[in-house]
């Protein structure tokens, strides 16, 4: 049933950018709703090539969702927002707490997205929401959404994943299995579109499906 949603939000996606058909645009789903409803649910035949756009990384860690969204940054030149670097920022001035950080989060995507920057979330996004808080800053800012979401199929070689990743913020230890494991438990499943991306697959191939999802090319 996974993989079945992963294919219908990647194939509404990429029909939308071809536009609407006849038959589909006095129709109406229950998977996409238009991003004028009060469900504030998102509809990407809305979207033009002029709006800035909002990319959401949701995932547990070690899973690969920092690797994606830094390369993004970096091919894309959006501003990235990542929450370990906020996180390790409010620790050094000793105010730390998790919720804050994900208010400065939303803080900087909604400034740079009234002044049509496009921006990257790399976080956990654990529960709906936060993940709904975000879908509301596009919704407001006029900005395409698009929620990437990261997992691991493979139990021992997310293990080994966790174990060998480097520390991608200096100052800041990456969580260990323990913690993930904990972590894992409070993560709610995506009910919104979102694409799926696993870990065990090549990066390139995780990329490329990225880049196509969200219409952006090289």
């Amino acid at each position: 049933m996974q993989g079945r949603a992963q294919r219908v939000h990647f194939t509404l996606a990429a029909e939308a950018r071809r536009g609407p058909s006849k038959e589909a645009a006095g129709a109406t789903n229950d998977v996409v709703l238009c991003c004028c409803s009060i469900s504030r649910s998102f509809c990407y035949v809305c979207y033009t090539d002029s709006m800035a756009t909002l990319v959401l990384f949701s995932g547990v860690p070690g899973v690969g969702k920092s690797t994606l969204s830094y390369r993004l940054a970096t091919e894309t030149g959006w501003a990235l927002i990542p929450r370990d670097q906020i996180d390790r920022s409010l620790e050094q001035e000793q105010v730390f707490n998790g919720r804050a950080s994900y208010e400065v989060m939303f803080g900087l995507a909604r400034l740079n997205l009234q002044r049509n920057v496009s921006v990257i979330l790399d976080a956990v996004f654990t529960v709906a929401p936060l993940r709904e808080t975000a879908m509301a800053i596009a919704h407001e800012t006029h900005a395409r959404f698009f929620a990437i979401v990261s997992t691991c199929s493979d139990l021992a070689t997310w293990e080994r994943r966790v174990a060998n990743r480097p520390a991608v913020v200096d100052g800041w230890t990456p969580a260990n299995w323990e913690e993930v494991q904990r972590v894992q438990t409070r993560f709610q499943p995506w009910q919104s579109p979102h694409l799926l991306v696993d870990a065990i697959r090549p990066i390139e191939e995780n990329y490329s499906t990225l880049l196509d999802y969200i219409g952006h090319k090289r």
